[in-house]
């Protein structure tokens, strides 16, 4: 197979063809890939090139490295959901957040959004990253059912125009939200804080500080009181003085930080509640000459592509945004031939370690 002339690196041409075939369905979720001998045999390169694409996929969330067991994909596929009829060409699928969170995540939902265009493209299908608003114009896609396919409502907080698609009967989906009319998505938030917190201390932490995000949205409160849980387990004493308020922001983590250090209070670790504030956190830790992680080790929640470029490169527990594009979308393929999903699907959380701890 491997005859013909590499386009790029070689571990780049095995890692393009394995993740085609994962998002194909060749590779069902739950399924192992065949063993690293083969892939070197199948696409004629060494076993380290094997490895490099393996690696690539992995930081993807497209395939869980088991030691010892191989390499299971996590990549949720249409097979999961069993055969769709062809989508209908032309139409739209709308990605909704609401105005107090559109500027503050973008990193993580934008990271899902080039997820979820690669699938509609495949069907033909336009996609359009938006936020809506009781108090404005309604936007045209939830005014002509005609046009709009399909609806992903990401952190339902006022239920107006929710409840104007459900009227109209646009299918939709929403993303961590307990929305009752829609199926949902949810990200194990609890479990993702939980696992961080318990990294820390298993490194050796004994003080330690929380920035939390904006407290409107159930997300944050399932991340501190994972945060605050794993600290009673383990019998460490919280210090509310080190529980900070963020609102998911780069410059929100270099604030509370900030307030932090000049407080001089004692902390030797701090979890972000997602990875924008704990990269604030990094940046401010860095100007005030504390070094990471000897002196202070820092974490964060998202994996978001800016974690693995900063300097130190920045410890995370990674919420799979092509799970959450992936279920999203099969599920609204489902809901558009009337069959049945289930009413929550579950994204869980896995630990990266990188420098920062």
């Amino acid at each position: 197979m491997m005859n013909q002339k590499f386009q790029g690196s070689k571990y780049r041409y095995v890692y393009n063809d394995i993740m085609q075939k994962i998002i194909n369905g060749d590779y069902a979720y739950g399924q192992y890939l065949p063993p690293e001998r083969d892939l070197s045999l199948f696409y004629n390169v060494q076993r380290p090139t094997v490895r490099q694409a393996l690696d690539l996929l992995e930081g993807e969330g497209l395939i869980e490295r088991r030691q010892g067991a191989g390499n299971r994909v996590l990549y949720v596929g249409t097979r999961t959901f069993g055969e769709v009829k062809e989508m209908p060409r032309g139409g739209l699928v709308a990605y909704i957040v609401p105005k107090e969170l559109s500027h503050n995540a973008d990193p993580f939902h934008m990271e899902i959004c080039t997820i979820l265009e690669e699938l509609c493209k495949k069907d033909s299908v336009s996609l359009i990253f938006t936020t809506v608003s009781p108090y404005e114009q309604l936007p045209l896609f939830l005014q002509n059912k005609s046009t709009t396919m399909g609806i992903i409502w990401v952190s339902i907080q006022d239920k107006v125009c929710p409840d104007i698609a459900k009227k109209l009967g646009i299918p939709s989906v929403s993303i961590s939200s307990d929305y009752p009319h829609f199926p949902t998505i949810r990200y194990a938030d609890f479990d993702a804080a939980f696992i961080a917190t318990q990294h820390l201390i298993t490194a050796g932490c004994k003080r330690f500080a929380f920035i939390s995000g904006d407290p409107a949205f159930d997300v944050s409160k399932d991340r501190q009181s994972g945060f605050t849980q794993a600290l009673q387990m383990a019998g460490i004493p919280i210090d509310d003085n080190l529980i900070m308020q963020g609102d998911w922001t780069f410059n929100s983590g270099e604030v509370q930080t900030r307030l932090l250090l000049e407080s001089e209070r004692t902390f030797d670790c701090i979890l972000g509640c997602n990875d924008m504030m704990a990269l604030g956190a990094l940046r401010t830790l860095h100007q005030a000459g504390v070094s990471v992680p000897s002196e202070v080790r820092v974490i964060g929640i998202d994996n978001i592509q800016a974690s693995q470029m900063s300097s130190p490169t920045l410890s995370t527990v990674s919420i799979s945004k092509r799970d959450v594009a992936c279920a999203a979308y099969m599920m609204l393929r489902e809901l558009m031939q009337n069959r049945e999903v289930p009413d929550e699907i579950w994204i869980p959380g896995r630990l990266i370690t990188r420098d920062s701890t």
